[in-house]
């Protein structure tokens, strides 16, 4: 059983000065046990359960437990800690690959997303007196800033749970069953400073709904058959 590669390696110093060493071989499943670097015993992989006696230094056992990457030598029946065991190499993970969105594209979904709210707000709000006195009156500011949502005050709104990167708000009126929810995510060349985000869309979000106000406004004043 000679030259078998070492896979797994304890060493030990006893008081004496003694170096003793025990390897496995997980691929040729061998044991073995050195005195100062000279080979004294070696065996089939768990075929000493009642470990490797040695000659000399005299008392010493060294035990392999099968299954496991434990050994232990004892000398006159007492454990002797090793000065050097084997560790496990954590397996790496791999990387989560980055996903990226064209700005253009979260541009667009967060603009869409305000607009079909806006229409729906205002086509419920349409004959309501007092929702259109107080149009407007509900605000609410994004925690990071990316975005603050207009809305009448018989809504209600509250943060939305959301996955990482991205913010959202749910507006909701109880009484009526209305709920709307808005969702916002920056990548790409969208700045990173919270109210620069914010500036830069709000101007295109008011010309947005004033355009859905508009063909709202439009359907309803076209002459039914």
């Amino acid at each position: 059983m000679g030259g078998a590669a070492e896979d797994h390696r304890w060493e030990w110093t006893l008081p004496s000065g003694v170096r003793i060493s025990a390897t496995v071989d997980s691929a040729e499943s061998v044991e073995s046990v050195y005195v100062a670097g000279r080979l004294v015993s070696q065996a089939s992989r768990g075929s000493r359960p009642e470990g490797h006696v040695l000659g000399d230094p005299a008392g010493v056992t060294v035990s392999f437990q099968r299954g496991a990457l434990i050994c232990i030598l004892r000398v006159d029946g007492d454990e002797v800690p090793p000065t050097r065991w084997p560790v496990r190499k954590r397996a790496e993970r791999p990387k989560p690959r980055a996903v990226s969105f064209p700005t253009g594209i979260v541009v667009a979904v967060v603009l869409a997303l305000a607009a079909a709210a806006g229409a729906f707000v205002l086509l419920r709000d349409r004959g309501t007196p007092g929702a259109r006195a107080g149009g407007g009156a509900g605000v609410y500011r994004a925690e990071n800033g990316r975005f603050v949502a207009h809305f009448p005050e018989r809504f209600v709104a509250r943060r939305a749970v959301t996955p990482i990167g991205m913010s959202g708000v749910v507006i909701e009126d109880v009484a009526r069953a209305d709920t709307v929810v808005l969702l916002a995510l920056a990548t790409g060349d969208v700045p990173r400073e919270p109210w620069l985000a914010q500036k830069k869309l709000h101007d295109e979000l008011q010309r947005r709904a004033e355009e859905a106000r508009k063909k709202l406004e439009g359907q309803q004043a076209a002459p039914t058959r």
